[in-house]
């Protein structure tokens, strides 16, 4: 999984997960890959119910 590439290629872009416990367990781990390959990224995260949004800025 190369996550500077995918994050260029949402550079700009929204992407949003729908669905249930599982959808939501998919965002958190792809967060959580995201989150560990590019560290030194400054980021946004809001919790919120239902939705939560993490942004790189």
């Amino acid at each position: 999984f190369d996550a500077t590439k995918f994050l260029s290629q949402l550079r700009g872009k929204k992407m949003m997960f729908v669905g249930d416990s599982l959808g939501r367990n998919q965002w958190t781990s792809l967060m959580c890959m995201l989150t560990a390959a590019v560290p030194s990224s400054r980021t946004r995260f809001v919790k919120g119910q239902p939705m939560s949004s993490l942004t790189f800025l």
